[in-house]
């Protein structure tokens, strides 16, 4: 999902997630989440995200779980072959998704960790909210 932030655009992208699970239902918690007013667009390089760590990072003023308004949030997306450290980001983020292997009609839950990763691992992401 993170990844897919990346280049989000609310007007035009659509989410399809195919994962396996109990069920033949693909409709996950993590669909209920809606970034909106991006910090920077969804520009036509990539590289215009990357951060100092080098890390991908986009960040939306406002996203909505549910219909309801959460405050803002960030993807961030370590696409190397190296751990990355997000000791750079704004410490205005204080919780990170959590989301488990069901989709909504089998249980699925997403809930908010309290703080948020110190570093991402290779081809790890998250997803961060104040």
């Amino acid at each position: 999902m993170a990844s897919w932030w990346l280049t989000y655009d609310a007007n035009y992208s659509v989410a399809a997630e195919v994962f396996e699970s109990p069920g033949d239902i693909y409709a996950f918690p993590e669909m209920r989440l809606v970034p909106l007013d991006p910090v920077r667009s969804a520009s036509g390089d990539i590289e215009a995200l990357r951060s100092r760590s080098g890390a991908f990072v986009r960040e939306f003023r406002r996203c909505y779980l549910g219909g309801s308004a959460i405050g803002a949030c960030a993807a961030v997306v370590n696409a190397s072959v190296a751990n990355v450290t997000l000791s750079a980001f704004p410490r205005s983020y204080t919780r990170a998704l959590s989301v488990d292997d069901r989709n909504l009609f089998d249980g699925g839950r997403l809930s908010f960790s309290d703080g948020v990763p110190y570093s991402l691992g290779p081809g790890q992401a998250a997803a961060l909210f104040q």
